[in-house]
């Protein structure tokens, strides 16, 4: 394929691409345009996410590859180019044929004079602009190429004409067109295709779920995502081990890819729903830890806490008690440390799912706040046991995430109704106690 040599005012604005800066923020682009550019002095509440994909960004070029950008001529800045469309059309198995990509670029190539003229505010009118879209169009619809695959030769074509010069209006011109003539859906199919499937492939293992499924996850994910209760559930239902360190890493690496890929307007459009479903999965991994470590404290307490249930489990808290100490189960602690600390994590991502579930709710009823303690609530675990853990709830409660609640007041009732259930097992607890004093009295009297 026959390139065009890139000006060094290119490889300048492609090095901050490759190393995230250009995607990660609007001004840059707006500066390119010579428009003026508003810095808000509040720092976003997503920084810490945009960092990381700008991490991702940089690693994926690599110090040698921006070594050579500084060193030679253009003729390295054309391999990256190339190398760049390649990498682009490997990923996407139904992809088009270099020989497509460059009939359609030399076509295209008459529109960069209008493109150039609007670009730099001539006054040109409105109808040639859409005339040039519609021509657009037409010639890729002329390749015979599937609608799927005029989408990718239009993006290759892009990412031609942007190396070309920073300062052309036609990449602009094309991304105007990609966004009126193709489906939201398809196009975000392409995405979730061409940035998710390689990770989610390797990350099978480690997660216990099919590719296929991430892959899906991520189209969510651009297309404006779900709410983090719905997210977690899927989690939980496709991935056989809910590992949210390796989760986070291969969303993170699919979105540094993405917005690697595609144009500067359409990383702000898109950039917002990934933020948001990014940072749930943060958050998501923030609770899970909190869970784990209240499990884990009162497991210590109370040896066979985390223990599974059996289904007859009765609920104390409707009437009568059961015999206790405030020692802790029978056997006592388990022989095979990895087996707890796997069974400690399962019931920790037992509890997330019930405790999301809970704090979805407007107005939370009894049997809601109820539900969050009857798992743990054995035949043998003393009422003792029961009162920390319910203490250590309503602590894990209020340092969750504002995201989680969908109200102040929804989050204020759901805390109300859970120091109700405390209160009931604290009155369970002393009247346990009061039963042991009165057994060690009469024991006491007989001898």
């Amino acid at each position: 394929m026959v390139t065009v040599p890139i000006s060094y005012d290119a490889v300048n604005a492609r090095d901050r691409a490759l190393v995230g800066v250009a995607a990660l923020d609007p001004a840059l682009s707006a500066a390119r345009k010579g428009d003026a550019v508003k810095v808000s002095p509040n720092a976003s509440p997503i920084t810490d996410i945009q960092e990381e994909i700008g991490l991702i960004l940089s690693q994926r070029t690599g110090r040698r590859q921006l070594g050579q950008l500084e060193r030679h001529s253009s003729r390295p800045v054309n391999r990256i180019v190339i190398e760049r469309i390649e990498e682009y059309y490997a990923r996407l198995q139904d992809a088009p044929s270099q020989d497509d990509l460059l009939t359609l670029v030399e076509k295209l190539i008459a529109f960069e004079d209008i493109a150039d003229d609007q670009q730099f505010g001539s006054n040109e009118s409105k109808t040639a602009r859409e005339k040039a879209l519609n021509d657009i169009r037409e010639v890729l619809k002329q390749s015979g190429a599937s609608n799927r695959q005029q989408y990718m030769l239009l993006q290759g074509a892009r990412m031609h004409f942007e190396g070309k010069s920073s300062r052309s209006g036609l990449p602009s011109l094309l991304e105007e067109a990609a966004d009126r003539f193709f489906d939201k859906k398809m196009v975000n199919g392409v995405r979730a295709d061409y940035a998710m499937l390689p990770h989610a492939q390797k990350a099978e293992g480690r997660l216990g779920t099919r590719a296929d499924i991430l892959r899906a996850q991520y189209s969510n994910m651009i297309d404006g995502g779900m709410k983090i209760a719905k997210l977690y559930a899927a989690l939980l239902k496709n991935c056989k081990i809910l590992d949210f360190d390796t989760l986070s890493e291969v969303f993170l690496k699919a979105a540094g890819d993405d917005l690697a890929t595609v144009a500067g307007r359409t990383d702000r459009t898109v950039l917002r729903g990934l933020m948001n479903q990014l940072s749930c999965l943060k958050t998501l991994r923030t609770a899970l830890e909190g869970c784990a470590e209240l499990i884990g404290q009162v497991e210590d307490m109370f040896p066979g806490f985390a223990d599974p249930l059996e289904d007859d489990t009765e609920d104390r808290s409707k009437g009568g008690s059961k015999d206790g100490s405030d020692g802790g189960s029978e056997d006592g602690p388990k022989d095979d440390a990895e087996d707890s600390s796997q069974v400690g994590s399962e019931r920790a991502g037992e509890l997330l799912a019930d405790l999301l579930n809970f704090c979805a709710k407007n107005a939370p009823s009894h049997g809601d706040g109820r539900k969050l303690v009857r798992r743990f609530e054995g035949e043998t675990t003393p009422a003792k046991a029961l009162v920390v853990y319910c203490n250590g709830l309503i602590a894990l409660h209020k340092n969750l995430d504002d995201r989680i609640f969908p109200s102040n007041s929804a989050r204020l009732q759901q805390t109300t109704e859970l120091l109700t259930v405390s209160g009931e097992y604290v009155e369970i607890e002393e009247s346990e106690e009061a039963a042991r004093w009165r057994d060690l009295f009469t024991q006491a009297l007989g001898h």
